[in-house]
This record gives structure tokens, sequence and C-alpha cells, in this order.
């Protein structure tokens, strides 16, 4: 029988390899021994555990990436703080920050010691040169040349408010004193609200002069919103634009450029409460006006009716509401043995179709007191003028209350 020779040998643990590590990061259930190249040693990882490295994580620590434009300086030496976390960082990387868009270019790039920060910049960061602008921050590093970016934009901001001045006749010093729109937020879209009471004040709204031209206001003055005249023609839809005068206007932050200004016909407008519209689109909105007066119509065309019979009404509520919808809108009524029903709306609607009271169609039961080629001119409270259809009830007494439902 031959004979064998046994040989053994002995490790004592797996980490007698050099390039073994299984201290620094224990082994857990079901773990295999992975190569990681950062490290240039077996580690244990899960079977699919990806080793590659990359940028987890970068920040500037500003919150608010929407910033109002200004002028100087925007951010003093050590006002900011750089912070980073990477997947498998390798020994030996370096990393860097590097800053664009300011006015002023740092003389270099901030190295970032440790790679993960916390870092503060040793070098102000002054506004962009314009409004519109960023500031962008880039994090570079040496492992695999990737890089992470953090971007602040910079706006200027519309402004509102109410002076004795009014149309085409504000002034830089005007403009100055409004209230800035919180924000900043340079769009020609926005719902201002509560608007503090100028007495015997006209109402202005003002915006970067680069900047496209709002098409028209409206208010909200409890019936919903209706447009606003903000053009010395009360029938004209667009506001009178300003910018004569308005050339070096100045924002806190000390950003000058020129600007427009858009102001209202009438005065009284706010009273602390209400909203305002600005809007880009331009079809007009306006008040449609139901209830009882009593007056007899007497005919069709008769035209007998005025602006005052038709704002000034008795109807059960609301008695107007702003709106172009007049598909099956409903208007409760509740006329007395002398009192007539009237519907009036702005003409560029079109004619009537049909009114159902109690279930049946009674638009032959009214009168068209003005219509086609004899509409009747309103100017609603806000001072925008539109030509109104008025449909008059042939009978008195519409007692109950009753509820119409009217469409176009």
């Amino acid at each position: 029988m031959a004979g064998f020779k046994k040989i053994l040998l002995e490790v004592d643990s797996v980490d007698a390899l050099s390039d073994v590590d299984t201290t620094t990061d224990p082994p857990t259930n079901n773990e295999v021994l992975k190569w990681n190249a950062s490290q240039s040693k077996w580690v244990p990882a899960v079977y699919n555990y990806d080793f590659s490295f990359s940028i987890a994580t970068f920040s500037d620590g500003i919150s608010d990436i929407d910033q109002l434009i200004g002028s100087g300086v925007w951010q003093a030496i050590g006002a900011i703080t750089f912070t980073a976390t990477y997947n498998n960082e390798p020994g030996g990387m370096t990393a860097e920050v590097a800053m664009s868009g300011s006015s002023v270019a740092w003389a270099g790039n901030l190295a970032m010691t440790p790679t993960t920060g916390p870092e503060t910049n040793t070098e102000a960061v002054n506004y962009p040169s314009s409004a519109g602008g960023t500031i962008t921050f880039t994090l570079s590093q040496s492992a695999d040349g990737t890089t992470d970016t953090e971007t602040v934009q910079f706006n200027n901001t519309m402004r509102y408010g109410t002076n004795a001045n009014g149309i085409g006749a504000q002034t830089e010093a005007n403009i100055e004193a409004l209230t800035e729109v919180a924000g900043p937020s340079e769009s020609r879209s926005q719902t201002v609200s509560n608007i503090a009471t100028g007495a015997s004040q006209y109402l202005t709204f003002s915006y970067a002069d680069r900047l496209s031209d709002v098409a028209q206001v409206q208010r909200d003055s409890g019936f919903g919103y209706v447009t606003c005249s903000f053009n010395s023609t009360a029938t004209t839809l667009a506001p009178t634009i300003q910018t004569s005068g308005l050339t070096t206007v100045s924002n806190s932050a000390g950003f000058t450029e020129a600007f427009a200004a858009i102001t209202s016909r009438l005065t009284d407008l706010t009273n602390g409460t209400n909203d305002f519209k600005l809007l880009t689109t331009s079809t007009p909105i306006n008040y449609i006006y139901w209830g009882e007066v009593n007056i007899d119509s007497g005919a069709d065309g008769a035209a007998v009716y005025t602006e005052a019979n038709v704002e000034n009404n008795t109807a059960t509520q609301p008695g107007k509401v702003g709106s172009n919808s007049m598909t099956s809108r409903s208007m409760i009524v509740n006329a007395t043995a002398g009192e007539y029903v009237y519907v009036a709306y702005p003409a560029r609607l079109g004619a009537l179709t049909s009114i159902v009271i109690n279930g049946f169609e009674s638009l032959s039961d009214f009168w068209i007191d003005h219509g086609p080629g004899t509409e009747l001119a309103i100017t609603n409270p806000e001072g925008y003028q539109e030509n109104y259809y008025v449909y008059v009830s042939k009978n008195p007494g519409f007692d109950d209350p009753t509820t119409m439902l009217v469409t176009i």
C-alpha cells in the first residue's frame, strides 16, 4: 500500500492576505468577497454591489434658488457653505468648486478640504450683471472627472400699489415706492390680493420694460373677476403702457433698469380685501345682471331701460356675476305685482336662445329692450365699458321666488 503524505497549510484568517480586508467592514450572512478597485482589495459585499465611484450629493446650502436681482455683492466671503458626499471615494482624491455667472469672476476655484466639506467660499459672490441671469457652482473631482452643479436664478419683480398720479403720469419715485411682488416673479400673469386702500388714488402696476406687456387687468369685488379699465378710453381693453420717465427704476436690492407702468382710469379700486389679476390674454369678462324693476319695456326694441336701471336692481342673490358663461345659467328673481324681470349681459356673447321658467320655455314672454343696433352702453364699477343686450319680461309679478335658466 502506497504511503500518503499529508500537507497542512494553516492560515489564521483570510485577512492575512495583503489584498483582503474583512476587518474594516466585517462580512454578514450571504455576502461574498468582491474586488473594490478604489481600495485595491477584496472586501465583503452582496454579490451584485456596484463599487463604481460617483458623486452622491452636492449642496451649496442655499434653499431659495429664486433670488431678487441686485447690484454689487450677493454673498460675502464665508457666507456659502459647500458640502458633498461620494460613493466609493478613492484615497488621494481631490475636489474643488468653480463659480460662474457672477458679474465678477473668482480668481480661482475653491478647494474642498476635506473633499466632503464643509467648505466656505473664500471670495465674495457678486450678482449677475442682468436680470434673468444665473449663478452656478460646479463641483469637480479627480477620481473620474464627473461634475455636479447647484444653480440660483436672479429676476426682478413686479411692483404694485396706489398713488395720486393718473395714467401716463407715474414717476420713478412713484414706482420705487410701490410694493414689490413676493417671489421674485417676472410672470405677466399674476394675482395680487388685498392691496391697501388708497382713498382718491389710482392703482398702478409696474414691471421691467424688457418684458411683454399686460393685456388686461381684472378685479374681483365680490361678484367674480371682471375687466378693469387701465386706459384713458373706457372701451379699450388693453392698458395704456407708460415707459417715459421710468428709465432707472431701482429695486430693493439696488438693481436698476427701465420699467413700464399701467395705471387705472378710476380711483378707489382698492379696499384692502379684493383681488386683482394681471393677464396676458385679451378676452374681456364683465358682469351679467338680472333682477326686478318697476319699468315696463312695452315692446321689442323699445330701449326704455337705462344703465342705472340695470345696475341698481333688487334681485334675489346675487343679481350680478362676473362671467362669460350663459349656458343654463340659473337666475333667481322675485318680482312683485308691479315689477318686471330683466336680464342684461355683454352683447358680444350673442342673442339668447332660451329662458326656461318652471320647466317651460319662456323666451317668447320677454321683449328685447336693447338688442342689435340698440345696445345699452354700461360702464362697470372698474371703469370698463361695453355694450349690453337687455331682455325684459312682458308681464310683471314673478314671485315665489322664481328660478330662470338662461342660455345663449
